[in-house]
């Protein structure tokens, strides 16, 4: 039987801080054998060696021998359903024959016409005798039929993304001894906006007449260009293995030209940092040479923490090389106990394939991590056959973040895909995944072309604190493979009593074979919030429902939802139903939806 303990452990957790449970708030009784009881009372940890003399919440440790043998086995289904908690949806594969062709199945011949709302099966054999969606079957003669859904009432018009340095949407922090020019006209997206330059560091930012130049390289670089590995303090060493090995707290390696590394190198000191130095005009390459299931070119090893920058690096895999960038200690259903404070500066990573979430970076607990502007992650695949995973974020994965840090993540994703085909088929989040948020989040970046089963660019299981969305996204994709689809954007599973989720993006053409054309999500217990502002939704799909935002559940919807008259709607669609073009509520006891056609420019109160 396939479930996922993860996203088990993750939404039932009873508070904003706790990591101390019982076994009936972290464990699904359905996980006990026939033979088998849950003790609903006893006390377990949500990590491994998260809580000092408490074992982990598991089946083994919390079910118990049961003297009623007359119990039956509850059968788990390959994706978690309604009834498993009552917090996951049921799959279907029936669809309507307009969804279909909108997926490009088919397109039917000039003498035919297309029957959108006839029901048919997405794949063969899963909706009992309902034939699959094929064009012989959707295709027919012209004749009566429902007529087609309503185009969108208005042209969209494409977002300006034009500003200057000093507006809040610039995001831009100058460097000490430097100060920042508000009036410069830059542009807050990379490529958006035409030949004006992008709101970076070097274009809004200049150094202050009093401050000494710094070197282009410095001193303590020595000669890293024509160094076989990194140098440390004037001193070149051979291999970046060996490197590590010698490196002292707070030591920085710099690296120039490109250096190709054949297996994953360990290190336990706690404080590095890593430095590209250009070398004729060219950053600085870590290039992963190596198969590995989980494996990365950096793996950072002490117990207890680390506290790591890198800056001005390119990072990539060797063609047909399992190799991932850095790696800390901790798995998908499990953060571990090793905390890693990471900054990352103009890093360049692109073209990696591997076998587990976090291709680009993989953090068990994060004690804050920084991923700044002009930062990249592109063309970084993650795909696995391996059974009983969803997990998802080829570039990014975080488990568990405390309230007491911060994560920021700002530049471009592009291309980043996560898969897990002949398994669970359903990954989450396809440039990045994130867990258990307890402490602020903040998106700044480019997410474009991502794509996942569920959150074709973003997948958070819980929000406890503050997360704020801001950016851009366009094109990511979420894709039916057999266990459903949801959230083309931006998937987000749980919102906590203590948690506030703001909606500030702008989303562009961004789809999903299933329902939530931009956003999804599944439970809003009491004192949550859902904001939408100052937000831009353009040309949004969804192949059912809720065009721009789609929320499903067994339990009843909590908190408040509002969206803003600061946001705009253009284009938008639910193919299935028209009437859910912004937004669809499906709840045990809450039912609503509402279009384009609806939208007066005026608050709006759901919930």
């Amino acid at each position: 039987m396939k479930f996922s303990l993860s996203l088990c452990a993750t939404i039932l957790v009873g508070t904003a801080t706790a990591i101390t449970l019982t076994c009936e708030e972290s464990i699904d009784a359905a996980l006990c054998t026939s033979r088998e009881r849950l003790v609903p009372d006893r006390s377990c940890c949500k990590y491994n060696d998260g809580c000092p003399g408490i074992p982990k919440c598991t089946a083994g440790y919390c079910c118990e021998e049961n003297s009623d043998t007359t119990a039956t086995i509850a059968y788990m289904s390959p994706v978690p359903v309604a009834g498993s908690g009552g917090y996951y949806e049921p799959v279907s594969q029936t669809i309507t024959c307009a969804v279909k062709e909108w997926e490009g199945g088919f397109t039917c011949s000039v003498d035919k016409v297309l029957d959108d709302d006839k029901e048919c099966c997405r794949y063969q054999g899963n909706c009992g005798n309902l034939s699959k969606c094929e064009r012989d079957y959707c295709c027919v003669d012209s004749g009566t039929l429902p007529q087609p859904s309503p185009a969108a009432s208005s042209t969209p018009r494409p977002p300006s993304y034009e500003t200057e340095c000093g507006a809040s949407d610039a995001y831009i922090t100058c460097d000490t001894g430097y100060s920042l020019e508000s009036d410069i006209e830059c542009c807050a997206q990379k490529g958006l906006c035409g030949s004006m330059k992008y709101c970076s560091k070097s274009q809004c930012c200049t150094k202050n007449v009093a401050t000494s130049p710094e070197p282009t390289i410095p001193p303590a670089a020595g000669d890293a260009c024509s160094c076989a590995g990194p140098v440390i303090n004037e001193f070149c060493y051979s291999s970046l293995s060996e490197a590590l090995s010698k490196a002292s707290e707070g030591d920085t390696l710099y690296f120039g030209g490109d250096h190709t590394v054949s297996s994953p190198i360990q290190f336990e000191t706690e404080t590095l940092n890593f430095v590209g130095i250009q070398c004729n005009g060219q950053m600085a390459k870590l290039i992963g040479n190596f198969n590995e299931v989980n494996g990365g070119i950096l793996e950072p090893r002490n117990p207890s923490n680390h506290d790591i920058v890198v800056k001005d690096l390119e990072v990539t895999g060797a063609s047909g090389s399992s190799a991932a960038f850095l790696k800390g200690l901790g798995s998908e259903t499990d953060a571990g106990s090793q905390g890693i404070k990471l900054v990352l500066n103009n890093v360049y990573v692109h073209d990696m394939s591997g076998q587990r979430l976090g291709v680009g970076i993989f953090i068990g607990v994060s004690k804050g991590l920084v991923i700044d502007e002009d930062c990249r992650f592109e063309n970084i695949i993650m795909s696995t056959e391996e059974e009983n995973m969803y997990a998802g974020g080829a570039a990014v994965s975080v488990i568990y973040l405390s309230s007491n840090y911060e994560i920021s993540i700002g530049g471009t994703f592009k291309n980043c895909e996560s898969w897990y085909p002949k398994a669970s088929l359903h990954s989450g989040g396809g440039a990045v995944y994130l867990d258990y948020m307890e402490g602020d989040v903040v998106f700044t970046a480019l997410f474009e072309g991502n794509q996942a089963n569920q959150g074709g660019a973003v997948h958070v299981q819980g929000v406890l604190g503050e997360m704020l969305v801001k950016g851009v996204y366009i094109n990511n994709k979420a894709v039916d493979d057999g266990y459903g689809s949801r959230s083309g954007a931006f998937r987000v599973l749980k919102i906590f009593g203590s948690g506030k989720l703001i909606i500030s993006a702008t989303f562009t053409d961004n789809t999903a074979q299933g329902r939530g054309g931009v956003i999804a999500t599944n439970i809003h217990l009491s004192g949550s919030q859902v904001i939408f502002m100052d937000a831009v939704f353009q040309n949004n799909v969804a192949s059912t429902v809720g065009g721009v935002w789609s929320f499903w559940s067994s339990t009843t919807i909590g908190g408040s939802i509002i969206f803003e008259d600061t946001c705009e709607f253009n284009g938008n669609q639910a193919i299935q139903n028209s009437g859910s073009s912004i937004y669809d509520i499906a709840g045990s006891d809450d039912s609503s939806m509402m279009s384009e056609d609806e939208w007066t420019g005026e608050r709006v109160v759901v919930a």
